[in-house]
């Protein structure tokens, strides 16, 4: 048998292999890659821009937002949350607010926001509102920092952290966080992140993940690169929150610095390991949450979504509690 012969018998081979492999994921229910994008993430102007440090910021401007009742979401230039009809003091200090999008008040309007209530109703100090959809607390520590080195913004009086527990996974770019951000080419987003390997903590730039060739129309090519994803962005419970940890105790540390108080509010219910470490340092805590919230339709958006309203005035009473008993400085 000829060398040119032997090549065509294991092309064949190869090919009947791989078409064998793909016909078994395809009877077995799996389907090529879906360019589907995130609902979040889906319109052609979204509510998120791209920022070269962050990852992503709020876009300046109104945006509804895609769960029910479509509320109106207003940014500033910074990617700050609008707090309509309120006029601070001049020169009053601030009160700054970091996380996510139960921070920053997705899927309810300027007015229900718990940031917007306490502006309402704390004496003395204005909320600033930086939450934005999709960070982590390595996000939210980077948008501390860059608010922080700004010569234009003056030294807030109390940095609040809100924290939900999917930030863990958030923080270490888990394949389940990045398999779940999709934009509409299709690319997968890899948020900037902090990673611990061999006793030693790396922080990660953001980045994307192109489709690979005939990944939209193989099932089986879908599936190796979700396997090569995943070895790259799976971490243990307990890397999750090493990582964790550090990044908040790094938040007290730029705080502490900066002549801040700190501090990290819970609006869910945090790993009980996690917890645990906390516990054992001086920062300080408090917890916001309602028990079992997420089966409760009457504090989530149309029953299912994000806080809603109702929630976000039961997050504002606890802070508003906190506050009062807190002596910050009035100027």
């Amino acid at each position: 048998m000829t060398l040119k012969s032997n090549i065509g018998l294991t092309t064949l081979a190869i090919f009947t292999t791989l078409l064998l492999l793909e016909g078994g994921l395809r009877l077995a229910g799996e389907k090529p890659r879906s360019t589907q994008p995130n609902r979040y993430l889906a319109e052609t102007k979204s509510w998120a821009e791209p920022h070269p440090i962050l990852g992503w910021k709020n876009r300046a401007g109104t945006f509804h937002s895609v769960e029910q009742g479509n509320a109106p979401m207003t940014f500033d230039q910074t990617g700050r949350r609008h707090h309509p009809q309120i006029k601070a003091p001049k020169n009053s200090p601030s009160i700054l607010v970091i996380g996510g999008s139960f921070a920053g008040g997705y899927g309810v309007t300027d007015q229900q926001t718990f940031s917007y209530l306490l502006d309402k109703t704390v004496k003395h100090h204005q909320i600033i509102n930086f939450g934005t959809g999709g960070h982590s607390s390595w996000q939210a520590y980077l948008r501390l920092q860059s608010y922080l080195t700004n010569q234009n913004n003056a030294k807030p009086a109390l940095i609040l952290y809100a924290m939900i527990d999917d930030h863990r996974n958030r923080n270490i770019a888990d394949f389940s966080w990045i398999n779940y951000l999709t934009t509409r080419n299709g690319e997968k987003l890899i948020p900037p992140h902090l990673r611990h390997h061999n006793n030693r903590f790396k922080a990660y730039k953001g980045s994307t993940v192109p489709l690979w060739p005939l990944e939209a129309h193989s099932a089986l090519m879908t599936k190796i690169h979700q396997a090569v994803l995943l070895i790259n962005h799976q971490g243990s419970e307990s890397e999750k929150n090493k990582v964790t940890l550090e990044i908040i105790k790094r938040m007290q540390q730029t705080a502490d610095e900066h002549g801040s108080t700190f501090l990290l509010v819970m609006l869910t219910e945090i790993d009980p390991e996690l917890m645990k470490d906390l516990e054992k340092t001086t920062i300080k805590m408090l917890d916001c949450h309602t028990p079992g919230w997420h089966r409760n339709p009457n504090l989530r958006v149309g029953g299912q979504g994000h806080p809603n309203a109702a929630y976000h005035q039961k997050y504002a009473t606890c802070l508003k509690q906190w506050i009062d008993k807190t002596h910050l400085p009035a100027q």
